[in-house]
């Protein structure tokens, strides 16, 4: 004689959830746990989330939504006895056991898309400084690691691309070099950050790059330079030794001089009124 059958109906005490508090767009799992003591009885569930079935599974899978907030998830498990023995159900009678309902609620985090500012440690510099740039991009629980991208209208960043902290170099930045007035550019700092959401922002800061030409070199005045006379004899139009070592030795050597490139040669003669 086989025993006879004793029907149990357990539903565990709390919904099981993978994550309790989610950003937009994430998933937990909720699983409830229930056991019947005869196999061929059917457990039946219902999950529902604001009134509205979303499963009939032992488990069910929570997206969070973009709105913020508290959700409660709702399960009611029982069981459908349909298609069993007589000796099955007459034990079920016995002992029906009841149908259960349990709630959790999930936490849905608020995302914030972020918002990026920059600071300068000066707001006017010299051609050829380097100013420190610090960028603030300030994001939510929910943004995730945060990327950074730095660029310039005019110069270029020497150090610390895609990080928080960057240095602009205004080396490079061009200015009329004939001019002798004091000459001014505004130069266009950009940051760009993004999290891992999507979300994005921008922040920009001018930095005053100023530059004063050098004066152009001085110029030392030419002298002038009188070498000895060169006499002629007496109506002839050859010189002397002495004439020639003065044209050879002194004047011959200045001319090939680079240093008296931008000396002229004059010559001034005289006549004597008996010849």
């Amino acid at each position: 004689i086989a025993p006879p059958i004793v029907h149990t109906f357990n539903v565990g005490p709390n919904i099981e959830a993978s994550k309790a508090a989610l950003c937009p767009g994430e998933t937990s799992t909720l699983r409830i746990s229930a056991t019947d003591s005869i196999p061929a009885n059917k457990i039946t569930y219902k999950w529902t989330v604001k009134g509205q079935e979303v499963s009939t599974g032992p488990e069910y899978t929570f997206t969070a939504p973009g709105q913020a907030g508290q959700y409660d998830v709702a399960v009611h498990v029982f069981y459908n006895a349909a298609g069993l023995t007589k000796q099955d159900l007459k034990a079920i009678k016995k002992n029906p056991g009841a149908a259960a309902d349990r709630t959790i609620s999930i936490t849905v985090k608020e995302y914030k898309a972020p918002q990026a500012s920059i600071s300068i440690d000066r707001a006017e510099v010299k051609k050829g400084d380097k100013v420190r740039l610090t960028g603030t991009c300030a994001g939510s629980e929910c943004s995730g690691a945060l990327a950074y991208r730095w660029s310039s209208n005019q110069g270029s960043i020497a150090s610390g691309q895609g990080t928080p902290n960057a240095v602009l170099d205004t080396t490079g930045i061009s200015f009329n070099e004939n001019s002798q007035d004091r000459q001014c550019k505004k130069v266009m700092v950009t940051m760009d950050c993004s999290d891992e959401k999507g979300g994005k922002a921008t922040a920009t800061k001018e930095v005053s790059v100023c530059y004063q030409a050098p004066p152009p070199p001085v110029v030392e005045k030419l002298k002038v330079i009188q070498l000895s006379d060169i006499n002629f004899a007496e109506n002839g139009s050859r010189v002397n030794n002495c004439a020639k070592r003065i044209l050879a030795n002194e004047l011959y050597a200045q001319m090939t001089d680079s240093r008296y490139r931008e000396f002229d040669v004059i010559l001034i003669g005289h006549i004597d009124p008996s010849e």
